[in-house]
């Protein structure tokens, strides 16, 4: 009988060691930042459930926006919103990818003469020609892409902090907040039970 309880307290030990090699977490906020702090505000909306795997990756598990804005207030203060589906960030490489990708053009660029989902600008005519005419490109447009080179920049349990801060100190950062997952303890203590019943037997 003390086998099978220390077997069984092995397989709970072994089934927790498996519930924390992936962990949920939530992402709770994701800013446009510079070195000297965040820039313009930032509503998120969706699903924002990722899972933490043992390599540390970071994978979405549904769609979610984030809408920029230079103030929450004003509603012409909409600069664009990065809708993604599956955004996962590879730790190794810290680069970012999606399933699907969009960046919504909001209010503000058409008032400035701009699209700034796709980085051009008017040109003289103020008429929006979609990158063409006397149009001028800024760069590439707007992309997943934009989130490559996240490194850790802040793991205080339970958040974690991603940034990409490029040479000129501007980049995005994503904060995460573990979810508690009760049944990884359960299963710890059902384990110490097991084996503190099978160590009395045997004594």
């Amino acid at each position: 009988m003390k086998t099978v309880l220390i077997c069984l307290g092995l397989i709970l030990l072994v089934s927790v060691s498996s519930a924390n090699a992936a962990t949920s977490w939530q992402l709770i906020n994701v800013e446009s930042v510079t070195q000297n702090g965040p820039v313009g505000s930032v509503t998120l909306s969706g699903n924002r459930s990722f899972t933490r795997l043992g390599n540390n990756d970071f994978v979405g598990n549904g769609v979610f926006e984030v809408r920029y804005a230079i103030s929450p207030s004003f509603p012409s203060h909409h600069l664009f919103t990065h809708q993604f589906d599956q955004l996962q960030i590879t730790a190794a490489t810290g680069d970012a990818s999606a399933a699907v990708f969009q960046c919504i053009e909001g209010l503000f660029g058409t008032a400035v003469g701009a699209n700034l989902c796709n980085n051009y600008n008017y040109g003289d005519n103020y008429t929006d020609e979609g990158g063409t005419g006397d149009d001028v490109i800024l760069g590439p447009p707007q992309s997943v892409n934009d989130y490559d080179g996240m490194m850790l920049g802040g793991a205080v349990l339970p958040l974690v902090t991603m940034n990409n801060f490029d040479v000129n100190g501007y980049g995005y950062e994503l904060t995460f907040q573990q979810v508690p997952v009760p049944a990884a303890g359960w299963l710890f203590g059902s384990a110490l039970v097991l084996m503190l019943r099978a160590r009395r037997r045997r004594g």
